[in-house]
């Protein structure tokens, strides 16, 4: 229901976007997708509004295989996992943009004789995109990607005794901060594009209380969490104003570890590794955007999850995900 008023605001932005004097103020972008480069451009500012859901039933063993949730009275579980978006994104120059994005979680777990459901914060972040080359008929663009994700979490998750009325929320983030570079190019084909990308996710580590009350262990520890590579691919076809994609997204993901705390500059240096929490996943995502006007897209999506690992950390998807459906949907509007 909240995006019925940007839906209105975007289809209002559409005349002003056609006038002289708002074509002289901003770069070109062009409306289909399949010609947009991979940057906003000049003295354009997106808003986006979005959100997830996943409703799953089941998880990846530790070789990758289907496995159900089974609570301790041999009863099934079921795990539902959303997230809802903003973002905003500001085009600096006609090849470089800043952007940032808050998402916050709404989970729940049911059993049965548990029914618990916890908002939860996510980490916001922050980040800007160089473009250092681009053609156009056809479009090419190559851009750098580099962005800071923030640390936020349930520090303080409550007691694992009287589960679940003892507990006032789930840690669903690892609280600790990340960074990520990625490097990406797009290449037009008449009314065919193809973006790929390779990426490079570091996280830090961090004291986790959560760890206390959640695991059950005698003190805090040190958790750092393991670093990722992420390569992408995503084709693209443009019928009229609708624009057909599939992403593909591979992940090799290193080792967690976890510990005291060292003595000195590097506080992570005496931490142990955890077996079982690397591994690597793919998913695809198949999606549909309505390209309105130069200040409106529509999106919808679904995370068709290929293949995975053992959820060592759950209940945190940004580690390791659930095995199930995501179903996606928002709005971006431009001005």
């Amino acid at each position: 229901m909240y995006c019925l008023p940007v839906l209105a605001l975007g289809l209002s932005v559409g005349p002003t976007l056609a006038s002289p004097l708002a074509r002289s103020a901003h770069a070109p972008l062009a409306v289909t997708e399949v010609e947009r480069p991979l940057i906003l451009g000049r003295g354009w500012l997106e808003l986006d509004l979005g959100a997830e859901v996943k409703s799953t039933t089941g998880y990846w063993g530790a070789e990758g295989e289907k496995v159900t949730f089974v609570d301790e009275n041999g009863e099934g579980g079921r795990w539902l996992y959303t997230t809802e978006r903003l973002g905003v994104r500001y085009g600096l120059t006609r090849h470089a943009e800043v952007y940032a994005e808050i998402p916050v979680h709404y989970v729940r777990w049911t059993s049965l004789d548990i029914d618990y459901r916890a908002p939860g914060l996510a980490g916001p972040r922050v980040g800007g995109k160089v473009e250092w080359f681009r053609k156009h008929a056809p479009t090419v663009s190559i851009v750098t990607d580099a962005y800071v994700r923030l640390p936020v979490g349930t520090e303080s998750a409550g007691s694992t005794v009287g589960w679940p009325n003892a507990v006032s929320g789930l840690p669903l983030t690892t609280g600790t901060m990340e960074t990520g570079i990625d490097l990406a190019g797009k290449q037009q084909f008449g009314p065919l594009a193809l973006t790929a990308s390779v990426g490079y996710v570091h996280r830090f580590s961090s004291v986790a209380l959560y760890r206390i009350e959640v695991q059950g262990e005698n003190m805090a520890d040190r958790f750092k969490p393991g670093d990722e590579v992420r390569l992408a691919l995503e084709p693209v076809v443009q019928l009229g104003p609708l624009a057909l994609s599939a992403r593909f997204l591979y992940v090799q993901r290193a080792v967690a570890a976890v510990g005291a705390s060292s003595a000195g500059l590097v506080p992570d240096h005496d931490l142990k590794p955890i077996g079982d929490s690397d591994g690597w996943s793919l998913e695809v995502t198949p999606g549909l955007t309505v390209n309105v006007s130069r200040g409106l897209d529509l999106q919808a999506a679904l995370g068709i999850p290929v293949r995975g690992e053992d959820v060592v950390f759950f209940p945190f998807e940004e580690l390791t995900p659930t095995r199930g459906l995501t179903w996606a949907g928002g709005v971006e509007v431009r001005y």
